[in-house]
């Protein structure tokens, strides 16, 4: 009878501590999946602050122009939902309140399959480049300049365009989308991305007319010139002012003694200019007239008792009428006559 008793008694204690080795054992599971459950919430923590502090930096040419959050672009609601949707509820769960699951539920959490947070991409559901393009245009801007035609020190040349810095939205907007949908959130740290705008082939608006695209008639600006200009020659002696011997030279008669050379100055026809002068001549020389006195009180005055010739002197006129014609602009020329006894 005794005996029996102690074979019990005995069975009795290794039942006791087969119960309680498998009670710790249950326990130490239970602590293991709690503390799964806050590296994971920890994790999870994590992601949504780094993408609260993710942020895209915005430059042009190497200067900062703003540094704009997933906040102010519209992405960071649906990106932490993108986030939350990585993680069950339990893992998104207070790891206080997990606590207060009964073990056979921790048991039950911590034999299933559980979270492996990798980056998220950012959502563009509800992106808005509203910020970073308003404070790009914000900034001063200068439209480009066309290359055109001009002249000066007596040449025509070709003034070459001039890039400006306006924006050219379309192509900016694109690239800004395709910068800030690249942004991923992990649980590594906030990312902070650059963009820098001249990177954007045609961020600029570029100008239409070009040395490359336009062919430049200098021939026609010379034309177009022609009709404002008016040179005025005076063949008259001094002290006289005969209406017939004063001669203009206007569009017409300007269109058939210039041209543009090779090399962009103005070429006066000389022969032409020859023929022009011959008529002039005919019209200015006067023979056995009276000898004009220049005097210091009354100014030109004729002297009657001597006869003299005047003859206008072609080669002095031809070398001032090149000399103004070339500079294209209007001129009132006095002519000069020689004496001849």
């Amino acid at each position: 009878m005794k005996k029996g008793w102690i074979i019990a008694l005995c069975v009795l204690l290794v039942l006791g501590a087969g119960a309680g080795y498998g009670y710790y054992r249950l326990h130490g599971a239970a602590q293991e999946a709690e503390q799964t459950q806050t590296a994971l919430y920890e994790q999870y923590q994590t992601m949504l602050k780094n993408a609260e502090q993710t942020t895209l930096t915005v430059t042009e040419n190497g200067e900062t122009t703003g540094t704009y959050t997933l906040s102010q672009m519209g992405l960071l609601e649906p990106t932490q939902q993108a986030i939350s949707a990585g993680f069950t509820a339990d893992e998104r769960m207070d790891p206080a309140v997990f606590a207060q699951k009964s073990m056979a539920d921790k048991l039950q959490w911590r034999s299933q399959a559980h979270t492996q947070p990798g980056p998220v991409r950012v959502d563009t559901v509800r992106y808005t480049d509203e910020a970073v393009v308003s404070d790009l245009e914000a900034l001063s801007r200068h439209p480009a300049q066309d290359a055109y035609m001009t002249f000066a020190d007596e040449k025509f040349c070709v003034v070459d365009e001039v890039p400006g810095n306006e924006l050219q939205l379309e192509p900016v907007r694109a690239a800004l989308r395709e910068a800030a949908s690249g942004l991923t959130v992990d649980a590594g740290g906030a990312q902070n991305v650059s963009f820098e705008l001249t990177s954007v082939p045609d961020c600029y608006a570029a100008p239409e007319i070009t040395v490359e695209n336009t062919s430049f008639d200098f021939d026609e600006l010379l034309r177009q010139m022609l009709k404002d200009l008016n040179y005025t020659i005076d063949l008259n002696l001094e002290g006289q002012s005969e209406q017939e011997k004063i001669v203009t030279l206007k569009d017409k008669e300007l269109s058939e003694l210039l041209s543009v050379d090779k090399d962009g100055s103005v070429k006066v026809d000389e022969k032409k200019l020859d023929a022009l002068l011959a008529g002039w001549k005919a019209i200015a020389d006067v023979s056995n007239t009276p000898f004009i006195l220049n005097t210091y009180v009354d100014g030109p005055k004729p002297m009657n008792f001597l006869k003299v010739d005047y003859q206008l002197d072609t080669d002095a006129l031809s070398q001032q009428l090149q000399q103004e014609l070339k500079k294209l602009k209007s001129k009132e020329i006095r002519a000069q006559l020689l004496l001849y006894k």
